[in-house]
């Protein structure tokens, strides 16, 4: 018994920083096409999210949305498209 429980709380807590690990990733490679990018909150209005009906984002994420809605045979996000994000006037 005691040993299903230490495996299962194992198994939670490699998932978990696996899970941290891969949108750290994400923010390394969104850096090297727009170095202004710090964290997850440049694209998303929370750091966690508990299913995907909880996924926000803010405008940098939203345009990367429609780009892969635009773009043809787009499986994923490519985040080379950062390139061409403008970022909305705060002074309109």
């Amino acid at each position: 018994m005691k040993r299903r429980v230490w495996v299962m709380t194992l198994m939670m807590l490699a998932g978990a920083a696996g899970a941290v690990q891969g949108k750290a990733t994400w923010v390394k490679k969104s850096q090297a096409h727009d170095p202004s990018i710090k964290n997850c909150l440049d694209c998303h209005t929370a750091a966690t999210k508990i299913t995907a009906a909880d996924l926000k984002l803010n405008a940098r994420g939203e345009f990367l949305m429609e780009k892969k809605k635009k773009t043809a045979n787009a499986s994923e996000i490519d985040l080379a498209w950062l390139k061409d994000y403008k970022t909305p006037d705060a002074k309109k």
